[in-house]
């Protein structure tokens, strides 16, 4: 129960600094948005075919972000089974990166 209760601080802490990492300008369009309350239209934005958003906002290294931004939104809007399904996207990625992140670090000591 520690870990997990350790894990998902670590996941709050690397969420904030992604945050910090992520180009404001573009994100202000979504921000905007959801302050409204126009949850489909960020929706919309955020699922464009072409992707122009999440390549603005989102880059590879942000996937984490976008699954969890997307889930939220999703939530908001009363889309509960996609939002599960984005959020638990979100708890893949990280437990990824986790996984990877203790490999490298403990890797050499083997």
């Amino acid at each position: 129960m520690k870990i997990r209760r350790s894990f998902f601080f670590t996941l709050a802490f690397i969420v904030i600094f992604a945050s910090c990492a992520t180009n404001t300008k573009s994100y202000k369009s979504i921000d905007e948005g959801v302050q409204r309350g126009s949850y489909d239209s960020v929706l919309a934005s955020m699922n464009d075919e072409k992707g122009e958003l999440r390549k603005k906002v989102y880059t590879d290294k942000n996937d984490i972000l976008f699954y969890l931004d997307r889930g939220m939104v999703n939530h908001y809007a009363g889309y509960y089974e996609e939002s599960s399904k984005d959020l638990q996207m979100a708890e893949q990625l990280i437990e990824e990166a986790y996984t990877k992140s203790m490999s490298q670090e403990v890797g050499p000591f083997f």
